[in-house]
Formats: structure tokens, C-alpha cells, sequence
């Protein structure tokens, strides 16, 4: 109904769901279900994600005047349907795509352990040396996670496997949302800096799948930037 709503350019429904913390309770709710619960919960992620959250206004015409009972306002400018086309999957909400880095840093190994060292800071990785020091405490903490038993066992439903694949999803389903996410979130950057941390080789095939796909399958994007 949300989504709906946005995509008739009335964020009312929108602002109210913020408001009301709604994007809290859903982050919340994923962390805590399992299974295909868990999945279906990710699903909304991505719809919000594409909410048109900016309401373009059109030019109106004086009011009471028509021609054969259409007003000249929809004479001059007629409804456009918004809903239909690539743009429809275009990521607009960057408060959803929040949703995705606060469970990244719940799910992902290296950032969890950043957060509770370094009092819920995030990494810093446009500069080399930073990035070098990321790289050190990413092996410490793979070492730490993998062979000291300090890891987390998520079940039936891996968190950091579903967020890859939610984040490959909105990545494939239009070409600008790659540099839309990434320069915001570098989902994909910490994921390859954390690629030691993960035990799962499924995981971390599809990490490398990613990489395939955006240096390959996304035009006109800066592929280069995760490995930078």
C-alpha cells in the first residue's frame, strides 16, 4: 500500500511509515525470523527501495474550465502512468537501502566486529592506509571467527547470504542502481574486504559473482570503485 501510494506521487503513507519507525520494525523483524519468513521480509526491502520519494508537481490550469467534459488541466498534461517501465525499479529511497547496511553490520563478520571494537563507528575505506589496516583486521578477524569459534550460526536462514542476494538483485534490475547503493552503502567493497571472515564457500562464490556481474553486466558504471 506504501509503495502504491508513492508510485501515485502521494508519500503521505511514506512519511507516516517513517515516522512511525517502520523501517526500525522491519529491520527488526528480519534479524529475528527464519526461513522462508525471513526471505519474504527481505522482498519488502527491495520494493521499498524503489519508492518514488519525490513528488513532481505539473502546471494546473484555471479551475472549472473543460472541453467535452475533460478538463483542460488533463487536456494540456494528461496522467501519466509511473508505474510501468525500468524506472519503476530505479532505487529512490535511500532509507531502505539503511536497512541493508544495519543488517550487514549485524550479519557480516568484519563489520560486527568493527562495531563492537571501535563503539559502532563504520569503517573508513576512501583512504589507502585505512584501507590497509581494514584488510589486517579483517584476516584478525577471520581468524578469530573461523578457527577460534567466535563466529555466529544463523541456520536455515544466512542474514549476510540473503542481503548479497537482495543487493544483486537491486544491482541487476536497473543499471543506475549499482553507483546508487554502492556510493552510499559500498555493500559490495565490504563484502570482498570480508571475504576471509565467511566459511561459506556458496557465499563466497556468489561475493565473486557479483563482482563478475558488475564489472561485466553494468555499463557507464565505475566498477572499478569496490577494488579501489
Amino acid at each position: 500500500l506504501v509503495v502504491f501510494s508513492c508510485n501515485q506521487k502521494c508519500l503521505e503513507l511514506l512519511n507516516d511509515f517513517d515516522a512511525a519507525g517502520g523501517y526500525h520494525v522491519l529491520c527488526h523483524a528480519i534479524v529475528n525470523s527464519s526461513g522462508s519468513h525471513g526471505k519474504q521480509l527481505m522482498e519488502l526491502v527491495t520494493v521499498l527501495a524503489c519508492c518514488k520519494t519525490e513528488n513532481e508537481s505539473t502546471p494546473s490550469a484555471p479551475p472549472g474550465d473543460s472541453i467535452d467534459g475533460m478538463s483542460l488541466e488533463d487536456e494540456m498534461f494528461p496522467p501519466q502512468d509511473d508505474t510501468k517501465g525500468e524506472d519503476t525499479k530505479l532505487v529512490s529511497n535511500p532509507a531502505a537501502c539503511d536497512i541493508i547496511e544495519d543488517l550487514m553490520v549485524r550479519s557480516v563478520p568484519l563489520l560486527k566486529e568493527f562495531d563492537q571494537v571501535y563503539g559502532g563507528q563504520r569503517p573508513d575505506i576512501t583512504m589507502e592506509d585505512s584501507l590497509r589496516e581494514l584488510s589486517k583486521f579483517s584476516l584478525a578477524t577471520a581468524l578469530n571467527v573461523r578457527f577460534v569459534g567466535g563466529g555466529d550460526d544463523f541456520g536455515e536462514f544466512d542474514l549476510a547470504m540473503e542481503l548479497l542476494v537482495t543487493t544483486l538483485q537491486l544491482y541487476s534490475d536497473h543499471a543506475k542502481n549499482y553507483e546508487i547503493i554502492e556510493d552510499r552503502h559500498n555493500i559490495l567493497a565490504y563484502y570482498l574486504l570480508a571475504l576471509p571472515t565467511f566459511e561459506d564457500i556458496s557465499l563466497k562464490v556468489l561475493i565473486l559473482k557479483t563482482l563478475e556481474y558488475v564489472c561485466t553486466g553494468v555499463a557507464g558504471t565505475n566498477a572499478e570503485k569496490p577494488l579501489s
